[in-house]
C-alpha cells in the first residue's frame, strides 16, 4: 500500500470533499450554541462509549472515565499531511493560552487507521506538537460505537489504483469531567474559543450539564 499517496488525497479530503461534508452534515446533531460557550453545544449531551483505546506502551485510556476534568479530542490518522498537523498546531496555541490550567486538561488524538497504526505511532505523533499531548488507536468495533457518539464519521476510500485513502470528520470535541460529550467545534476554530470554552467547563458546576 502506498500510503503516502493515499495520504495527500485523503488529507485533502477531510478539508473539501462534497461527499464528506454531506456526510458530517448527516452526522451533526441539531445544536444550539448556548450563550455561555462559543463552541456547538451537543444536544442532547451524552456519555462517551465506555470503551478501552489503546494508547502507548499497553496503556488504556477511557474518555467514559475521564482522569481529568477537560478531555480535548479529535480523529484522524497518523499520515495526515494537513487536517490532523493543523488541529494539534492549532491545540499547541490553546496549550499555551490556558498556562498552568492545561495541566487539568487531556489533549487526545483517535486514529480512526486502525488497519495502520499502532498505539505507539499514533502517541507520537502526537507529542510531534507537544509532549503533553496522548495518542491512541480505536479499533473497527469500537469505532462503529465511538463515532456515532461524537457526531463523526470515518472511512476507507478505495482509490484509481486500488490505493487507500482515509477520510475522516475533521471537528474537535470537549468531554466534561464525567465523561460527557459536551461541544464540538469546526476545523480551524479560532484557539481562544476553545480556550473560553476550556476554562468555563473546568470552572462550571457539576449540575451545569443538561
Amino acid at each position: 500500500m502506498n500510503r503516502g499517496r493515499a495520504a495527500r488525497v485523503s488529507g485533502r479530503a477531510s478539508l473539501a470533499a462534497p461527499v464528506l461534508l454531506g456526510l458530517a452534515l448527516s452526522l451533526l446533531p441539531s445544536c444550539q450554541s448556548r450563550q455561555k460557550y462559543q463552541g456547538w453545544a451537543l444536544d442532547p449531551v451524552v456519555t462517551a462509549p465506555d470503551l478501552s483505546l489503546a494508547g502507548a506502551g499497553g496503556s488504556r485510556l477511557s474518555l467514559a472515565h475521564p482522569d481529568r476534568p477537560v478531555t480535548l479530542v479529535t480523529f484522524g490518522y497518523t499520515n495526515c499531511p494537513d487536517v490532523c498537523p493543523a488541529t494539534l498546531s492549532g491545540w499547541r496555541r490553546i496549550k499555551t493560552r490556558l498556562g498552568g490550567e492545561a495541566a487539568r486538561v487531556r489533549f487526545l488524538f483517535v486514529s480512526v487507521d486502525w488497519r495502520n497504526d499502532r498505539p505507539e505511532a499514533a502517541a507520537g505523533f502526537a507529542r510531534r506538537f507537544d509532549p503533553g499531548f496522548e495518542g491512541a488507536v480505536a479499533d473497527s468495533a469500537q469505532l462503529t460505537r465511538l463515532l456515532p457518539a461524537f457526531r463523526a464519521a470515518a472511512r476507507y476510500d478505495t482509490l484509481p489504483g486500488s490505493t487507500q485513502s482515509v477520510t475522516h470528520t475533521d471537528y474537535s470535541y470537549l468531554v466534561d469531567a464525567a465523561g460527557r460529550i459536551r461541544l464540538s467545534y469546526e476545523f480551524a476554530s479560532e484557539p481562544a474559543k476553545l480556550e473560553h470554552d476550556i476554562r468555563a467547563l473546568l470552572h462550571e458546576r457539576p449540575a451545569a450539564a443538561r
